[in-house]
């Protein structure tokens, strides 16, 4: 996507961990009309799109799952501890 690239290019001495690339990704939506994001999409490849779409999902199901064990795991503890 061409406005990653040039985000990357102009950012790239600023980015040094994942932390720094979400915090500048945030800071960019935050800032951003809705309708200029959908501009940018409608700008992408249907690959560019799918890729997107497939990178959301891939994300929100590791937090599911991420959620979900730590609420197992303080259930489990808690259950330990009041039996």
């Amino acid at each position: 996507m061409k406005f990653v690239d040039d985000l990357f290019k102009m950012y790239a001495k600023d980015i040094h961990s994942d932390e720094d690339a979400l915090l500048l990704v945030s800071d960019i939506v935050e800032n951003t009309e809705r309708k200029e994001l959908e501009k940018y999409m409608k700008d992408m490849s249907d690959d560019e799109v799918m890729e997107m779409v497939m990178l959301y999902m891939y994300e929100r199901l590791r937090l599911l799952l991420h959620e979900n064990r730590y609420k197992e795991s303080s259930t489990d503890e808690t259950h330990r501890i009041f039996h």
